[in-house]
């Protein structure tokens, strides 16, 4: 009895937006996902417009993407999948472009339902101006989001996120049915090394002084969207602990160099992700100082994962889905946002390690 051979399943197709940040971007996080998963993928990068651009550039730069994403629904055999909040040509949202991107959408979803294939929408991050629970008075970028949000997210198969707590808010929020939401939590990326595994790398305080605990913060660092980086430097400067270190990395961070002179808070900028891994690794805990209301409520950091992946323990400001991951498993603590201060006070504190 012949037993036939098992095919393989048709390669994802991931459309995202050109990537700035190589290891706390959109596509970088789902990328490491389907890596852990072994989940066979091609990536499908594409020009993401630039505001300062002249109209005509912008628009060529829209045309262009919609193209490719028309070509890969028409020749795809698996499924397709769009980043959100990345959608080519929509993003970033505004009025004249709300009636065509979601006419442009429409098509490709009618292609893709002849086919018989899966149009679906993965929600990896969402910006803090599509949220109108935290605008006091909503602006037109938030409005158009809801309207673009409320048709797109009822023309896709599936919506794929990284939490439950970010599903059931836009499921209430938007009146979507739940068997819509495919939850799928943010991966350890794969961190390997050249020869053996290398254990993590302990870095040196100056000669004939003890070792310092490093505490280290990746992600964006723009003041216009502080995600509690300020009141982490504050807490750190108020305690002044000689036994400790605090790093960060990422983009928009310049005017940490610029208004904290301190030699125990250092700005790395935004780094390779094998530089980035490399510092991580060398660090003792990963800090995540997120703000415990609005935004923050909903967010999955896919710092947490990161993290993880490094192998280094994570203390984050209770935010529900950082409560959720420790419950699982996670090494590391929760502290209030109020009190980060605490955890520079003394090392007897802090979580082991």
């Amino acid at each position: 009895m012949t037993v036939p051979a098992r095919t393989a399943p048709p390669p994802t197709v991931l459309i995202r937006g050109e990537l700035r940040d190589p290891v706390d971007g959109c596509g970088a996080r789902r990328h490491h996902d389907l890596e852990a998963q072994s989940v066979p993928h091609r990536i499908v990068i594409l020009p993401v417009a630039d505001p300062a651009d002249s109209l005509a550039k912008r628009m060529g730069c829209h045309v262009e993407s919609i193209s490719q994403v028309i070509r890969e629904a028409l020749s795809v055999d698996g499924d397709l999948i769009l980043y959100y909040p990345e959608v080519p040509f929509f993003f970033p949202p505004s009025v004249y472009k709300l009636i065509p991107g979601l006419l442009i959408f429409w098509v490709i979803r009618c292609v893709m339902s002849l086919r018989g294939r899966h149009m679906v929408i993965d929600i990896v991050d969402i910006n803090r101006w599509q949220f109108p629970s935290l605008n006091r008075a909503l602006s037109s970028r938030a409005r158009v989001s809801r309207i673009w949000e409320w048709c797109l997210f009822r023309l896709v198969d599936r919506i794929r996120i990284p939490g439950c707590h970010l599903a059931d808010w836009l499921r209430r929020d938007l009146n979507l049915a739940p068997n819509l939401f495919d939850i799928r939590p943010h991966q350890p990326p794969r961190i390997s090394f050249s020869g053996e595994d290398k254990p993590r790398p302990q870095t040196g305080s100056p000669a004939g002084e003890p070792h310092r605990v490093r505490f280290v913060y990746v992600g964006g660092l723009d003041q216009g969207e502080d995600r509690g980086v300020s009141w982490l430097i504050r807490c750190f400067l108020r305690a002044d602990p000689l036994w400790a270190e605090l790093i960060l990395a990422g983009q928009a961070g310049e005017w940490i160099t610029q208004q904290v002179a301190h030699p125990r808070v250092n700005y790395k900028g935004l780094l390779g992700e094998r530089e980035l891994i490399e510092l991580v690794r060398s660090c003792d805990y990963g800090i995540i100082p997120y703000p415990e209301w609005g935004y923050y409520k909903t967010v999955l950091p896919a710092k947490l994962s990161f993290y993880e992946g490094c192998g280094i323990s994570v203390i984050s400001t209770r935010i529900p889905e950082a409560v959720d991951w420790f419950a699982r498993g996670g090494k590391g603590g929760i502290i209030p946002y109020l009190e980060l201060s605490r955890i520079f006070r003394s090392v007897s504190s802090l979580p082991s390690t």
